[in-house]
């Protein structure tokens, strides 16, 4: 099979995840909107709308005997997402997040934003994950280089207002808390936590995506906004 560098790559990285097989008859074609199979001569057609959709291509070629000839099928939506939680109790290891991510890219998935909160390293701030196993800038990097090798586009779900229970709770933290988990606004302190966490992650992750979570601050502005 004659496989260019990215695809080889793809395909070395699945096989560490998942036995595949390719037919020596294969030929690659970059066209269409979206994947299709087909025999032509003694020839295995794939033709793909681009290189984000091998993974998927090879799934299905492992089900060839499953599937009519010509096969065709094309994305319902242009980007399929997932988000996994990595912010309850202790953290997922990055080799779990390695096959996780295998595994997605097998199944179609484009993209995968990690939902962080405070279990990512932010210099200047030791509690941030502090005794949860917190994911280094190394971590996430590797994890991100993964990714692309994929075809997946990986980028951070970060909070930004509440959810910050475990990263407030310490004592040290107490000045940028407003009550509960939530940030207090209009310290200068709590902008200049923001600005170190947010360059962080654009310093890690190649996609220029990040989610802002600002949801479920229920009681924002009832702590020490008020009283002050």
């Amino acid at each position: 099979v004659k496989l260019g560098a990215r695809e080889a790559r793809m395909v070395e990285l699945l096989s560490d995840y998942q036995e595949l097989t390719l037919p020596a008859n294969l030929e690659i074609r970059y066209e269409g909107q979206g994947i299709g199979i087909d025999k032509e001569d003694d020839k295995l057609i794939l033709s793909l709308k681009n290189d984000r959709f091998f993974p998927r291509a090879l799934s299905l070629v492992q089900a060839l005997d499953d599937l009519a000839l010509p096969y065709y099928e094309e994305a319902k939506c242009p980007d399929l997402g997932f988000m996994p939680d990595l912010a309850r109790n202790g953290v997922a290891k990055p080799e779990t997040l390695k096959r996780l991510l295998a595994q997605l890219a097998l199944m179609g998935y484009q993209s995968v934003q990690l939902y962080l909160e405070d279990v990512l390293e932010v210099p200047g701030y030791p509690y941030m994950g502090y005794l949860r196993g917190r994911y280094t800038a190394e971590d996430l990097k590797a994890l991100d280089d993964f990714a692309y090798d994929l075809g997946i586009e990986l980028f951070a779900s970060v909070q930004t207002l509440a959810h910050l229970d475990r990263f407030l709770r310490w004592s040290h933290m107490h000045d940028i808390r407003d009550i509960d988990g939530i940030l207090l606004v209009k310290e200068p302190k709590t902008y200049e936590y923001l600005d170190a966490m947010l360059t962080q992650v654009s310093g890690i992750f190649r996609s220029r995506r990040v989610n802002l979570g600002m949801d479920e601050a229920h009681m924002l502005g009832l702590g020490r906004y008020l009283i002050n």
